[in-house]
């Protein structure tokens, strides 16, 4: 069997049950923050299973993922700079981003408050290994009412 998985939280994306592993291959797979795992065995379900890569780099057994336990706060602010939403339950060390971009790791504290300034929606994402990537949305918005409007 061999496998692909991420290589930040072990979390396994793709099987390919009955497959030998040959290291030819495999050499052009070039997948930006994948690799691929074999083993002897066909495991039936890697559904929520992380790789336990061994020390050859190349072998692996099965994990299974931890789940996040993240709540949040409230999923409308204002973008005013002063409201926020809080995401808490985060564990120390996971890796987080919002948009796409890399904003650093969980302290020891557990929560993480999110202020915007700009109009938007917003997606943040939880990765750290052996868990489960979780992604969670906010909007800010800018709370203009209007009434009365005409034409």
């Amino acid at each position: 069997m061999v496998i692909e998985y991420n290589t930040t939280t072990f979390e396994i994306m793709a099987s390919h049950p009955g497959m030998k592993y040959v290291a030819s291959d495999w050499s052009g797979y070039n997948k930006t923050g994948y690799a691929v795992a074999k083993s002897d065995t066909d495991f039936q379900d890697t559904y929520n299973k992380y790789a336990i890569i061994d020390s050859d780099g190349i072998t692996f057994t099965l994990g299974n993922l931890t789940q996040f336990s993240i709540t949040q706060s409230k999923s409308y602010m204002s973008a005013n700079g002063t409201d926020y939403i809080d995401f808490t339950g985060v564990p120390s060390g996971t890796a987080i981003s919002i948009d796409e971009v890399a904003k650093g790791n969980m302290d020891s504290s557990g929560t993480l408050r999110v202020k915007a300034t700009e109009v938007g929606i917003y997606s943040v994402v939880f990765t750290k290994a052996t868990y489960r990537r979780l992604g969670m949305q906010f909007r800010a918005s800018d709370e203009y009412l209007y009434d009365n409007i005409i034409g």
